[in-house]
């Protein structure tokens, strides 16, 4: 940024002032006094301008750090800090020219506090100035022009290191220090600028320099004001934007949204590049460049496989000062089947005993972020199918097959289905091919065994089998022979007796206890049958 230009008016007295130096040293007095008065009350309201000027430079800072005062802090300290060093030297410039006034005119600090340089008596004074500013050596050491000079060369100094520790181009030096040639004769600025000087030369020279600092002051709050707004981003839309910490909610849960302004410019869109990042949020490799519009990039996928996808890359954007910013992102979603429940809710049963099938999903969320429990001491493992349900014997009642999902790193209830515990039906048990009661020869019967199944409409296909039997054979004469089974099977006794029966007479089987998946004995009907020809 280039240095504050100075007003006509600046220059104008700046000229007038090394003019004015000029005639003091040919000795011409009464009116070059005179014009060193006015010269001084020019300089004064140049001052007064510098003073508003700086003032508005530094309220700038004060409105950014009130609307953002992160990002402003670093910048309106250091703004104070120059602010701060200024109003020290002005504060010595200012004792001076008090001291100055007080001793050359013999008045209190109060008085000549408030005496205007036109109504001094003894303008063209040169000691008291010489004494104060120069002092006894030759070089000016002694006295308090050098100190004053080393005060604004650290000030120049410190504010040109604070300047460049944010990159920023020095401002030059509000006054020149070097050696002056004063009747062919080369002095140290010290003397060359007050010694023999006329007292109101003095108070003028003094009140330039304030002039001198305020500016360097002005220009040093210029550059770290432009530079504070080239960090910012070419804006010109604001728009609102939602977005939903998860955009699937269940009954119960809350709902969470990030409400935010959003700034971006219809001219200079951002470059949006889909890659993966390293540890600093850097891209690995060149990227992929997102489509961009109203400066967000549209990143579309097909959703072609189920499960949890993710992805990162940055966003690049030129800030006002054309130095590109990269901004990392990640992000991922997840893929689930199109799903729909339906429940016969009055066929909510599960059976004892035997691993009952379920199927459970939870849409928007992958398999492997649901799990699965039921209420009691019961089972629940996973299949190739989804999930079995394994209920111990003494279930009784209902049980609860209670679903959970892991969202946003917490395990959440997401519903609950109640289930009716039954047994296992009573099978059927045929023997042979007869069931409840018919004919069969004696041969046939001697042939045969029990055998248990369920009915064709059990949703299970579950193995049964008859543990134990009794027999009875009624004969025609009244006789009754029985014989037990600890199987399906018939014994051998069991065998000849029926071979030694006639037509007409009557096999009973009773007793029978059938055994199923749940290792549960279940007695079940009799069966009877008529010996037949």
């Amino acid at each position: 940024m280039a240095e504050k230009k100075e007003s006509p008016r600046q220059k104008m007295i700046g000229m007038m002032y090394l003019v004015l130096t000029a005639m003091l040293a040919l000795n011409v007095q009464r009116e070059v006094l005179d014009a060193f008065v006015m010269l001084n009350e020019g300089i004064e309201r140049a001052g007064e301008q510098h003073i508003e000027e700086n003032n508005n430079l530094f309220a700038q800072f004060q409105m950014a750090s009130s609307l953002d005062p992160v990002k402003t802090k670093p910048w309106i300290d250091a703004a104070e800090a120059v602010r701060s060093q200024a109003a020290s030297i002005l504060v010595q410039i200012e004792a001076l020219q008090v001291e100055l006034i007080a001793e050359t005119e013999g008045l209190e600090q109060q008085e000549a506090d408030t005496l205007q340089l036109r109504f001094a008596e003894k303008q063209d004074d040169i000691n008291e100035g010489t004494r104060i500013m120069v002092g006894d050596n030759e070089d000016g050491s002694a006295g308090q022009a050098v100190l004053l000079r080393q005060n604004i060369e650290n000030y120049v100094n410190d504010v040109n290191t604070l300047l460049a520790s944010k990159n920023l181009s020095p401002v030059n030096a509000p006054i020149d220090f070097s050696a002056k040639s004063r009747e062919g004769e080369m002095l140290p600025w010290e003397v060359a600028s007050f010694y023999d000087m006329p007292f109101v030369a003095t108070i003028t020279t003094l009140e330039k320099i304030k002039n001198d600092v305020r500016r360097f002051e002005g220009e040093a709050l210029q550059r770290m004001l432009g530079e504070l707004d080239a960090e910012d981003f070419p804006i010109d839309t604001v728009l609102a934007k939602v977005i939903p910490k998860n955009p699937y909610v269940m009954l119960g849960e809350t709902y969470e949204a990030d409400v935010f302004l959003g700034g971006f410019s219809r001219t200079l869109s951002p470059n949006v590049l889909l890659g993966d990042l390293d540890e600093q949020g850097e891209l690995l490799n060149e990227g992929t460049q997102l489509e961009v519009a109203d400066g967000m990039g549209k990143y579309r996928v097909q959703a072609n496989r189920e499960g949890v996808h993710s992805y990162s890359g940055v966003v690049q954007m030129a800030n006002k000062r054309g130095d590109i910013q990269s901004f990392p992102f990640s992000s991922s979603y997840i893929v689930a089947r199109p799903s729909a429940v339906v429940s016969p809710t009055k066929m909510n049963v599960l059976y004892k005993g035997v691993d009952n099938p379920i199927a459970v999903s939870v849409p928007g969320v992958s398999n492997d972020k649901v799990r699965v429990a039921v209420t009691g001491n019961n089972q629940v493992n996973r299949s190739a199918e989804g999930y079995t349900v394994k209920l111990n014997n003494a279930a009784r009642g209902t049980v609860n097959v209670v679903v959970q999902a892991e969202i946003d790193g917490n395990w959440t209830e997401m519903g609950k289905q109640e289930f009716r515990v039954k047994p296992l039906p009573e099978p059927y048990v045929r023997f042979g091919s007869v069931r409840g009661s018919g004919k069969m020869t004696s041969n046939e019967a001697k042939l045969a065994f029990m055998k248990a199944e369920y009915a064709p409409d059990f949703p299970f296909e579950l193995p049964v089998r008859v543990t134990a039997f009794k027999m009875l054979i009624r004969k025609d004469n009244g006789n009754i022979i029985e014989k037990t089974s600890s199987s399906f099977r018939l014994t051998e006794a069991m065998r000849v007796n029926i071979e030694n029966t006639r037509p007409g007479d009557v096999i009973i089987f009773e007793n029978i206890i059938a055994k199923g998946e749940d290792n549960q004995e279940i007695p079940v009907p009799g069966i009877t049958i008529t010996i037949k020809r």
